[in-house]
């Protein structure tokens, strides 16, 4: 294989002449990989009748195909990004993962590759129907896209949806295999991967992220804090500005209180979610 090349293969003989030879492979910038059970890759790691073995960065993987396909991630299993406890230092693990179906594909414009609708709580608040309005129109404007604004008890299950309010408002709306937790007990927070924010006099704290079902959920702990997330992507030069939570994000974004003049500058939390729905440990921004 190049050089350059981000998974080199190559056929390494074990230390006694009795033993099958087995494959050895470096990796250069990747997270995953899938051995297929009827490639070659599959056919070349066999060390018995249903075993197979690889040597990935020097970790010996030992696996059993029984299904169509194996797949592999950087990252210990029980292992997520976290500012509470210090990193380890040590370089992250092969495993075995479950494959990334359709229905978890990031980033977060990928919510868009379906049919959606803008969905407020009931009796929204006259900010939730302009910021609802606002989202709407902008995909409208920018690339054509047509929906329409409701209500979460007037909510189709055949579209999906696009989440809008403050935490206070959507914590009742919440699903419990969200990613992100939104608690309104006392000061708003949102906690991400360990790390929680709260919102209190000195500012707010917005977040966007993608939740199962390929949801899209906007809040924040204040409602300034959530005018800023959704009018961000806005540009005076009408030509630059896009669909709103459409352009380079990744998988969740936690705003800060200085985002509105920092802009991306004011982002304490960033990344992408891995197959478990937890933040990738080698994939995710963490400031707090």
């Amino acid at each position: 294989m190049f050089p350059s090349s981000p998974l080199q293969i190559s056929l390494t003989n074990s230390s006694t002449s009795s033993a099958p030879s087995f494959l050895r492979l470096r990796s250069s910038n990747v997270q995953s990989f899938t051995v297929s059970a009827t490639g070659q890759l599959a056919q070349l790691s066999k060390v018995e009748s249903h075993m197979h073995r690889l040597m990935v960065d020097s970790q010996v993987l030992d696996f059993e195909v029984t299904g169509e396909t194996v797949h592999f991630c950087k990252g210990d299993a029980m292992e997520e990004p976290s500012c509470q406890a210090p990193s380890t230092g040590a370089p992250p693990q092969w495993r075995r993962c479950m494959a990334a179906t359709a229905a978890h594909a990031g980033p977060i414009r990928q919510v868009f590759a379906a049919p959606w609708v803008v969905v407020v709580p009931d009796d929204p608040t006259p900010l939730e129907l302009r910021l609802g309005a606002y989202f709407a129109t902008g995909h409208l404007v920018a690339v054509g896209s047509a929906t329409q604004l409701r209500t979460s008890s007037t909510s189709t299950e055949t579209s999906r949806r696009v989440l809008l309010g403050t935490v206070e408002r959507l914590r009742t709306l919440q699903g419990a295999d969200w990613p992100v937790e939104l608690n309104a007990e006392g000061p708003p927070t949102i906690t991400v991967a360990g790390c929680t924010f709260t919102g209190d006099g000195s500012g707010g704290y917005g977040a966007v992220f993608r939740a199962p079902g390929q949801e899209l959920v906007i809040t924040a702990t204040d409602e300034r804090a959530l005018k800023d997330l959704v009018t961000f992507s806005f540009a005076t030069n009408q030509p630059h500005t896009r669909a709103p939570m459409s352009n380079m994000l990744p998988d969740f974004l936690i705003t800060g209180p200085d985002f509105a003049w920092k802009g991306y500058g004011g982002v304490v939390a960033a990344g992408f979610w891995d197959e478990r729905w937890r933040a990738a440990p080698n994939s995710a921004y963490l400031q707090c």
